[in-house]
């Protein structure tokens, strides 16, 4: 029975991964090229101080980072900013994206003609109907960016920005964040830029 179970899940799972086309995700990266990527050195995540939403979701990078094999890095003020070699600055985004409304119109003439003095004379009206009122698909665009920031030479030595669109109450905020940055953070190249698309999952 505990077989028969763990199979039934398991069909269940993949009925699940399979069904769902999942949600549109594009990543890109860039850095400079030769940059040593010391993940061992001491780092912080940095968030604008007045961006809770960024704050909040900090944890989720740290965690998502830490997997990527940095041993030594913190939250803000978890140790002082000027022992760090590397800042890292993350930012999490959602903007609503509805593109303008296009309406096509078609006029039908309507009117009375009447024939005076071997002349026609016609009374036209002209009435608009809506034909056609096309709107585009209104989605919801969530980005997450990290930029690395060398504080010894005060270089930018890494970008790299996630972006999900999704349909409004599509998905809950928190799972789309919370994978973004995971899968935006596991994506990242540190020997050269990277540009694509792929499919994420929620479940």
């Amino acid at each position: 029975m505990k077989f028969k179970a763990i199979f039934l899940g398991l069909i269940g799972f993949l009925f699940v991964a399979c069904s769902s086309s999942g949600l549109s995700t594009q990543y890109y990266s860039t850095v400079i090229p030769d940059y040593n990527f010391d993940t061992n050195a001491p780092t912080i995540l940095v968030t604008d101080p007045w961006d809770i939403s960024s704050r909040f979701y900090a944890k989720v990078a740290l965690t998502a980072l830490k997997k990527r094999g940095f041993s030594n890095i913190y939250l803000e003020g978890q140790i002082p900013t000027p022992y760090a070699r590397n800042i890292l600055y993350i930012k999490v985004s959602k903007q609503r994206l509805m593109p303008n409304q296009n309406i096509e119109y078609t006029f039908n003439a309507t009117g009375v003609c009447k024939i005076i003095d071997g002349r026609r004379y016609c009374n036209i009206t002209n009435n608009k109907n809506d034909l056609k009122n096309n709107t585009s698909n209104i989605s919801d665009l969530y980005n997450f960016t990290l930029d690395w920031y060398d504080a010894y030479t005060q270089n930018l030595a890494l970008y790299a920005v996630g972006s999900v669109f999704s349909k409004p109450g599509e998905a809950m905020d928190f799972k789309v964040y919370s994978k973004l940055i995971e899968q935006t953070v596991a994506r990242i190249n540190f020997q050269r830029p990277l540009e694509y698309r792929y499919k994420i999952l929620l479940f």
